[in-house]
């Protein structure tokens, strides 16, 4: 049984008047640390560095801003910190005690953090740097974000393109994820069953992906006595907020949890039957323009501009789908199964270019593999194959 077809027509009438209600209130958000047990219900924290790629040796800034869900996080503007070599902990704190009820309420709040030059002492930039953000209550860390940032080229500034459709997980079968994202906006639709009485359920998020992570606002809208002829109507409406994250693991994988980061689960692509002429969902739009960086460590090398064509059905066999470039020099070959696993061959014969990559070193806006080149003189570089109108902080340095 589809998912339209389950639901009964009251949970249809909602559709239109919840998703108007949703983009009028799209916010900033990071990802929320999956090791905890408490939600934000409905706050939001994003995470950031100044500069977007930290020089080693110089000092830079931790920015963070957000949404608290009530006054009390302004009450204090202190920061704690710590460094742990590749973890850089921040804390913040709020007390209940000085909230007013009639001032209480969505506050937005910045915080803002100088980390030393010394402290890349224990840093190494070869690997991620994770900072950790938290908010904290009497005697515990109750709601806790954090973000990774690629030390060596900027990449965590390069946001994912998941795009639209189905996802399912083979941890809640029956039960599915509606993703529609336009640019780095995301809004999700968890469908599901409520456990007490069976009634079908829709809770709806929306956040702004910033690198490969976001954390976002929930609304579950209840109708109160409803009329099957009827319209809803705002006063006959039960609001409640809460917190989702989403982790994109590669274009065709990402980790969602709704309320509780324990309730962490992964999700899949949905493949529909296909018409002979049909691509899967699974098989990564490449078609457009892209840029092809080479780097030696952080120095650019050469780079190239490539555009291709829409996929086609390749001749190496069952399940490989080939991008050509207009100008006939390129050529990507993919091998994609119906779970969204696969890997990506990107060469060109004359310059001698092969650059190979699975699917889990790709967002759907980069990938970072080895360049390899037939030349002996020549040693292996880093290739990264970034699609057109996004930028890499690292160039900032050539």
């Amino acid at each position: 049984m589809s998912f339209l077809k389950s639901l009964k027509p009251k949970y249809l009438q909602l559709s239109v008047f919840l998703t108007a209600t949703l983009f009028s209130q799209i916010i900033s958000a990071t990802q929320m640390d999956l090791q905890w047990t408490f939600a934000s219900q409905g706050s939001t924290a994003f995470i950031s560095l100044d500069p977007p790629l930290p020089r080693r040796g110089e000092p830079f800034t931790i920015e963070i801003s957000g949404t608290w869900n009530s006054c009390w996080i302004d009450r204090y503007e202190d920061v704690d910190v710590s460094f742990h070599g590749q973890y850089i902990n921040v804390r913040t704190f709020y007390s209940q005690d000085v909230c007013l009820d009639e001032i209480s309420g969505p506050t937005p709040f910045t915080r803002s953090v100088a980390v030393p030059g010394s402290a890349w002492e224990d840093i190494d930039e070869k690997k991620p740097l994770r900072v950790g953000f938290s908010v904290w209550y009497p005697f515990v860390d109750a709601y806790n974000w954090s973000r990774e940032f690629d030390l060596s080229w900027g990449l965590h500034e390069i946001p994912p393109q998941i795009g639209q459709g189905h996802w399912i997980s083979d941890e809640r079968p029956f039960q599915g994820l509606n993703v529609e994202q336009q640019g780095d906006t995301v809004l999700v639709y968890d469908l599901t069953y409520r456990g007490d009485d069976g009634e079908p359920s829709w809770l709806m998020g929306h956040a702004r992906f910033y690198g490969d992570v976001t954390h976002g606002v929930t609304h579950h809208v209840s109708w109160l006595n409803p009329s099957y002829n009827d319209q809803p109507k705002e006063d006959e409406m039960s609001f409640t907020e809460g917190s989702f994250g989403i982790e994109v693991v590669d274009v065709n994988q990402i980790k969602v949890f709704f309320k509780y980061p324990y309730d962490t689960l992964t999700y899949k692509r949905y493949v529909f039957r296909l018409d002979d002429n049909q691509l899967p969902v699974v098989v990564p739009n490449m078609a457009g323009k892209w840029n092809l960086y080479a780097f030696d460590n952080q120095n650019l090398e050469a780079s190239f501009l490539i555009e291709f064509r829409a996929a086609t059905r390749s001749d190496r066999g069952l399940g490989w789908y080939r991008f050509e470039s207009l100008d006939d020099q390129w050529v990507l070959e993919c091998w994609v199964n119906l779970d969204g696993v696969g890997t990506c061959i990107l060469t060109n014969e004359d310059l001698g270019i092969t650059m190979s990559y699975t699917l889990l070193d790709f967002n759907g806006n980069y990938a970072n593999a080895p360049l390899l080149t037939t030349k002996p003189e020549e040693t292996t570089q880093t290739g990264i194959l970034l699609r057109a109108g996004f930028h890499l902080p690292v160039l900032d340095f050539q």
